[in-house]
């Protein structure tokens, strides 16, 4: 992971966008002078565990309701425009210092005309892959088609997970299909948990950029527009995979239960007729072990014998008429 150098100030990074195109990546701490210049835009970024970092968002020239965003306990996914500016609460995957992981985190951000500020707990993946494009000299024309390129990034990424997802379907549904009885459900139940995850990242998301798209009578960031129609279109084509997933899931959870039932009743037939057969030559041989006056075949040779052919006797008798009822198919 790269390493990301704080100054006094929390600003893991500060970029300035020109007009013509550059984007220069500010020297720590960025001078306020810089941040009031009329040349182009600004792209903030600071670490939401450093204390620092709530008394320089404070100093920004933005709205008490955006600055609020930043600070709110409630971490619900959300979007909303104040004076002219979109800010919100959005997820990402999280970065470690192994790579990538496939757990869902917060960041809070602000997009305006001029500035965008992205404010986070936990290093990020969709984030960082945006900052290493703009390290490698790629430019953006403004704070929504940034905001734009993040929301994509976390796109892909949610994309490439529900495609390996499938993949695991497809091999938990190969074994529940095949003669071999297997309890998949501990594959499963984890499939289902992590898909189950993404469908309620995912559920709102769509819905924010479509309802915000409509607020006419709000001014908008220039360009976000267009921007959130791109992004709902997006994001609610990856809810459609992902609800359709969980829905497959079930099913296969569904058809497993059934299976585990259904070889489970068999195995209690199996062990019924066993011990239906079993029952008759138990009372023969208990009848017999009783030791008292006058048991039968007691003085006979080859008493034993007898009481053998007369356990063997019942059981097939006890067979005989299972057959005959059609508990026992031929």
């Amino acid at each position: 992971m790269q390493d990301e150098s704080e100054d006094r100030s929390g600003l893991l990074w500060a970029y300035w966008f020109r007009r013509n195109g550059s984007a220069e990546r500010l020297t720590l701490p960025v001078d306020a002078a810089t941040l009031g210049s009329d040349e182009g835009w600004f792209w903030l970024h600071l670490a939401q565990s450093d204390v620092r970092a709530s008394n320089f968002i404070a100093n920004l020239h933005l709205p008490d309701a955006v600055k609020a965003t930043f600070y709110q306990p409630d971490e619900r996914l959300c979007l909303r425009v104040d004076d002219g500016v979109i800010h919100g609460i959005f997820a990402d995957l999280q970065r470690e210092f192994a790579g990538d992981t496939k757990e869902l985190a917060r960041w809070r951000f602000a997009c305006g005309d001029r500035l965008f500020v992205s404010f986070r707990r936990h290093p990020l993946r969709s984030v960082e892959v945006i900052h290493r494009i703009v390290e490698s000299g790629q430019s953006y024309d403004g704070p929504a088609t940034l905001l734009e390129a993040i929301v994509a990034q976390f796109g892909g990424a949610i994309n490439d997970i529900l495609l390996e997802l499938s993949d695991e379907l497809d091999l938990i549904e190969d074994q529940i299909l095949s003669e071999t009885s297997r309890d998949e459900r501990r594959k499963l139940i984890p499939v289902r948990r992590m898909t189950a995850q993404v469908h309620r990242q995912l559920l709102p998301l769509g819905g924010l950029f479509r309802r915000l798209d409509r607020l006419h009578d709000r001014k908008l960031p220039q360009g976000f527009g267009a921007v959130a129609e791109r992004l709902a279109v997006q994001l609610d084509m990856l809810d459609d995979d992902a609800g359709l997933l969980l829905a497959r899931a079930r099913l296969l959870q569904d058809e497993m239960d059934t299976k585990i039932n259904s070889e489970t009743n068999r195995h209690l037939h199996a062990l019924s007729i066993i011990t239906a057969m079993m029952l008759p030559p138990t009372l023969v041989t208990g009848f017999f072990g009783m030791n008292t006056k006058d048991l039968p075949l007691l003085d006979t040779d080859g008493g034993a014998w007898i009481a053998g052919g007369l356990c063997i006797c019942a059981s097939v008798l006890v067979y005989w008429l299972l057959r005959r009822a059609g508990i026992l198919s031929p």
